[in-house]
């Protein structure tokens, strides 16, 4: 019979995997998943994914990508003009009151265009001197705050209206993860007792 330190080890490896296993297509996902607001995922497969968190990464595997490019052959004058216009017209259209207007398609190309921003800062720092890239680093750490201190309340207006929020039931779009819980608790009240009764066996 194992010891109750090793049953505990045991069980929580165990329930690790299991939670893993069946929450998985929903770990990258930020939005439910119902009509409303199924523009806002993708789906590959049995796996959801956040659509700007794709195209936000994206952009950074793009500009990390784009390293590789002979960026010394770009007079500086033209990156030191390019990318403060860049940014400035990024920030501009990605004010959360604005972008939440936009269609999906704009939103995505903010995303990835906000994703391979990275890439300018390095070329300001390494062209124009560590200040201008630091300074600039700071600029977009701090509005990226601001944004975010917005966005949470209109994020969290997004079901308003929607009828399914006085049915008294779990929504369309948490209906999946829902049977999942279900499942996984099932799963480990099973694996459970089955330990702790080594001499009872349970059919699964």
């Amino acid at each position: 019979m194992k010891s109750a330190a090793g049953f505990s080890r045991f069980f929580f490896l165990q329930s690790f995997f299991i939670h893993l296993r069946h929450y998985f297509p929903f770990y990258f996902v930020h939005k439910p998943l119902c009509t409303r607001h199924k523009k806002d995922s993708l789906q590959w497969s049995q796996v959801f994914f956040c659509r700007g968190c794709f195209f936000l990464y994206a952009g950074v595997v793009t500009s990390l990508s784009s390293l590789m490019l002979e960026w010394n052959e770009v007079p500086p004058a033209i990156l030191n003009r390019v990318a403060p216009i860049g940014f400035l017209l990024i920030i501009s259209a990605s004010i959360p009151d604005i972008y939440q207007h936009w269609p999906r398609p704009v939103k995505d190309g903010l995303r990835f265009a906000t994703g391979f921003l990275p890439v300018f800062l390095l070329i300001l720092s390494v062209q124009s001197g560590w200040l201008m890239g630091l300074t600039t680093t700071m600029l977009i750490v701090l509005v990226w705050k601001i944004f975010n201190m917005r966005r949470a309340p209109l994020s969290a207006s997004g079901c308003e209206g929607c009828e399914e929020l006085d049915g008294g039931k779990v929504c369309s779009g948490y209906r999946l993860q829902a049977e999942r819980i279900m499942k996984v608790e099932n799963i480990l009240s099973e694996r459970a007792m089955y330990h702790l009764k080594p001499n009872t066996r349970t059919e699964t």
